[in-house]
């Protein structure tokens, strides 16, 4: 994909962020947002014309979420997260999971070069320092050169560092509203930091709803044993179980779903920044 269709999108990510927010201000990920969107979706047009264009603008940006949502079913199904660099125009909707498999990995496989263009444009464009972009450049050398495992063990403490820096003010430790001090490794109460934010700095990453669920119920879960066996056959990597040796991440699969997550957490840490106050340990 040329990079001036990716900078088109990022302006479409833009205006719907700015939209969500200009519609419904105090708008968040509750529980129980996406449960309803389909609902929402299906009876919307009924009460339209009684107002106007702003609903006309929520009713395109739930509708944008639910077929995310939907398009994104189909990719995880096969083992692999839904991104911008996910090649959906390929993708046969009513496809088997073998067959969405081998098509995304082939894609991967033989376009790298202008993937790997596509995540550095974006990833120059977040609020965050020139280390993490050296870093996310190196990891992506890792996975072209079939350093599969360097990724996974490279990106994890590169995601602890930003977020110290970012997030808990520079500090290791962390102590939550009710709750003891606890070590910063797991990101605590970094989910609920995130659906916290307007909605629209979410929805402004392609499938962000689907990525954030995915990192609450799975990337920063501790891991015991009787988790492994469904921790292992995740391809999805869990930063517990790579950093202390559980699992094993030395595949193609595992290399490209962390870049994909590490994508998104650094675009929600430095989406996160205005909303934060930063408060060190002392």
């Amino acid at each position: 994909m040329k990079n001036r269709d990716l900078i088109a999108r990022q302006e479409a990510a833009k205006r719907l962020t700015k939209a969500v927010s200009s519609i419904f201000p105090a708008l968040r990920f509750q529980d129980d947002f996406l449960e309803g969107v389909q609902n929402i979706v299906r009876h919307i047009n009924q009460i339209k014309q009684n107002f106007g264009p702003p609903l006309t603008s929520l009713h395109g940006i739930l509708r944008t979420v639910h077929e995310e949502r939907e398009r994104g079913k189909r990719i995880e199904a096969a083992g692999w997260l839904p991104h911008y660099t996910t090649p959906f125009n390929l993708i046969d909707p009513e496809g088997r999971a073998d067959e969405i498999d081998e098509l995304v990995s082939s894609h991967y496989r033989d376009n790298f070069p202008a993937v790997k263009r596509e995540f550095l444009t974006r990833v120059d464009t977040y609020d965050l320092d020139d280390e993490l972009k050296a870093t996310f450049r190196e990891a992506l050398d890792c996975h072209g050169n079939k350093a599969y495992r360097a990724t996974v063990r490279l990106l994890f403490p590169e995601i602890e560092r930003v977020a110290c820096q970012e997030v808990y003010g520079g500090s290791r430790s962390y102590t939550p509203e009710q709750g003891r001090k606890t070590k910063i490794t797991s990101l605590p109460d970094f989910f609920d930091k995130a659906m916290s934010m307007p909605a629209g700095e979410i929805l402004s990453f392609d499938y962000g709803w689907e990525l954030l669920r995915k990192f609450g119920a799975h990337l920063y879960v501790p891991v015991d044993p009787p988790d492994l066996p469904s921790i292992t056959a995740d391809p999805v990597p869990n930063r517990h179980a790579s950093l202390h040796g559980m699992v094993v991440y030395s595949t193609a699969k595992n290399s490209m779903n962390t870049l994909i997550m590490a994508d998104f957490v650094f675009h929600i840490i430095s989406a996160m920044k205005p909303y934060l106050v930063l408060e060190p340990e002392p």
